[in-house]
């Protein structure tokens, strides 16, 4: 491993990284969310300052409760565009194009786009002509070689999958890599 494109691989993730937090539209509608959360916990402080002992903890954990709701609500709509974005098809019409996979397997998932998705898993189907990427319901077909770029790291491979804008990253073991590296050599 050359430690020049390991350094150059962290400050692809950290411009990525930044690039998420740069774009991110929010929509009126999950400012207003944002705002109500805001004085929901503001109406919490006051209620606890004004009443101290005597705030009911029943009403301090329904407001808790309320306000990671709404916050859970706005990061699941702002992370299921970027999904749909980049991950186009929905997995069950392209798996009765392709049939059985000669090798399926799990790995983790790193990035979406621009949003990072670390510590979730993902499925790839490799088929003949075909890689199938899948996160959820969605999945993204790879059919060329060229596509998918695949680069020792530390602790195991990163795997990219990069085609007409949409863009998965994944981290892979040795025995997945190598999957990977025969389907890409006789796909290119």
């Amino acid at each position: 491993m050359d430690w020049r494109k390991y350094i150059d691989f962290i400050k692809q993730d950290i411009k990525r990284s930044y690039a998420a937090t740069k774009g991110l539209e929010i929509e009126r509608t999950y400012m207003l969310r944002i705002y109500i959360v805001f004085a929901l916990n503001v109406i919490g402080i006051i209620g606890f300052v004004v009443l101290k002992e005597e705030f009911p903890v029943a009403v301090f954990v329904g407001l808790w409760v309320i306000s990671a709701l709404i916050l859970g609500n706005i990061l699941w709509q702002v992370f299921a565009r970027d999904i749909k974005q980049n991950l186009p098809t929905l997995f069950a019409d392209e798996c009765q194009n392709y049939g059985a996979a000669r090798h399926d397997f799990k790995c983790r998932i790193v990035y979406i786009g621009k949003m990072l998705f670390r510590g979730f898993s993902c499925r790839i189907y490799v088929y003949d002509n075909a890689v199938l990427l899948k996160f959820g319901k969605r999945c993204m077909v790879t059919d060329a070689g060229r596509q998918i770029k695949i680069a020792e790291m530390m602790f195991g491979y990163r795997c990219e999958f990069e085609k007409d804008g949409q863009y998965v990253q994944c981290r892979l073991n040795k025995k997945q890599a190598d999957i990977l590296q025969q389907w890409i050599n006789g796909n290119s």
